[in-house]
């Protein structure tokens, strides 16, 4: 492939995502002055729980197993691709659409301990109904990227985008700016009609087969568990403990300190954004440099441009904070400008972390990263109960933050560490093979 057809494909790929992630920082701070501080605390609660079932449980460690396994029998045996496909989107179906029936026939009980207050059970539906049409829109995703259908990967992508981002935008139009609050389902509705959309637009202009049953998808199935596992327990722990904050503050403090938090968050995330961007071009090149003996330089001068470009960006957020929270929050959440402040570290480690680092530590040691969240885990639930019915918001962010920090810390020294390891060493293969 010539580099002009790389970087076009980079680009269908790319786009809608970075685009996508820029709307939803820009929708979540312009919901916080649009919302009630209860509707935004319910809102953010809702997208977490969204996200836990669509990408932290494990749909995003089946994918990586699909992406591993079915490339190679794409060439000289396409059937068994399909099969291994076809087989992973219905074990991802299977999972996520039968936690989603609990969640759905114990959603007004979970609902009250959620949000703190009866009549909003149909919001785990919606999140539900979103979740499902995720994961199935994800498998299709990966299915036109084995097959180097980029063109089509970036107009089913930017097909859901749109969909769920004009949608929301009819929404807030449609609603009084200043007369009543904009209600969550409003916008989460969108969550699910978008993905939705996508997948009976696949089924149109690409076809239908891979919705069909594969044959032996016990043996596939058992595969991609084989796979996938330390890449599955990793995703999850990894997830669920980085939605704790959210989920233990609101069981020990108030609706309006989980508002007050989120919006903190929201602002803070731009920089992780960022990291998930530079992955997609970073990614490749670990396995690529680690068989060739070449990684661990590419690694120091990616990390050391990232922690200088990291410390400047920190400098120049914290010299004008006051004008930059004052203008992207209104004043009913000026506690979220300490959140912001405090979470910003964190989330610019989490940058550093993510293009190579992370992966590098998933191909070579997964056993070092979930090790790394099991041992953390006991003490970082001790602060959140220690630090949260005392100081609220504030105190599950410094938490939050110095566990953040703390593993990135941790990442960075055993990439460092592993990475000056030869191929053979890290079980590559002899570059000279």
């Amino acid at each position: 492939m010539s580099r002009l057809g790389a970087i076009l494909n980079f680009g269908w790929v790319a786009a809608p995502k970075a685009v996508g992630g820029v709307c939803l920082v820009l929708l979540n701070v312009h919901l916080i002055s649009r919302m009630t501080r209860d509707n935004y605390a319910i809102y953010s609660l809702c997208l977490a729980l969204l996200t836990l079932l669509s990408e932290g449980l494990f749909g995003a460690a089946v994918d990586m197993a699909v992406l591993k396994l079915s490339p190679l029998h794409l060439m000289d045996r396409p059937e068994l691709s399909l099969a291994i496909e076809r087989t992973a989107l219905r074990f991802k179906l299977l999972v996520v659409g039968g936690l989603s029936l609990v969640m759905w026939l114990y959603s007004e009980p979970l609902s009250k301990f959620l949000f703190h207050q009866s009549g909003n059970a149909y919001l785990l539906g919606v999140v539900a109904l979103a979740a499902c049409c995720s994961i199935v829109l994800t498998s299709l995703l990966a299915h036109l990227q084995i097959r180097g259908q980029f063109y089509r990967y970036g107009w089913l992508d930017w097909l859901q985008m749109s969909a769920k981002y004009v949608g929301i935008a009819f929404v807030l139009w449609i609603s009084p700016p200043y007369f009543s609050s904009i209600p969550p389902a409003g916008v989460l509705v969108w969550f699910a009609i978008a993905p939705a959309l996508s997948v009976l637009c696949f089924g149109c202009w690409v076809g239908t087969s891979i919705f069909l049953r594969a044959a032996d998808s016990k043996h596939w199935r058992s595969l991609l568990i084989s796979q996938g596992k330390w890449m599955l327990v990793t995703l999850i722990v990894s997830m669920l403990v980085s939605k704790l904050d959210v989920f233990l503050l609101t069981s020990f403090s108030t609706m309006d300190e989980v508002a007050i938090y989120s919006g903190g968050q929201t602002l803070a995330s731009i920089p992780l954004m960022l990291g998930t961007y530079l992955a997609i071009v970073l990614n490749p090149k670990v396995m690529p440099y680690g068989k060739a003996g070449r990684f661990f330089p590419l690694l120091r001068d990616v990390q050391l441009s990232l922690l200088c470009f990291g410390i400047l960006v920190y400098a120049v957020v914290f010299t004008f904070r006051e004008p930059i929270t004052n203008r992207l929050l209104p004043d009913s959440f000026v506690g979220s400008q300490n959140v912001f402040l405090v979470l910003l570290p964190m989330t610019l480690a989490g940058m550093m972390s993510y293009p190579l680092t992370i992966a590098f530590l998933m191909y070579v040691r997964p056993r070092m990263l979930i090790s790394m969240e099991c041992l953390l885990l006991l003490p970082t639930l001790i602060a959140y109960c220690i630090a949260i019915p005392r100081y609220g918001a504030l105190g599950a962010a410094v938490v939050t933050a110095v566990a953040g920090i703390v593993k990135s810390i941790i990442a960075q020294g055993a990439a460092f560490y592993w990475g000056q390891k030869s191929p053979l060493e890290l079980g590559f293969p002899d570059a000279s093979e």
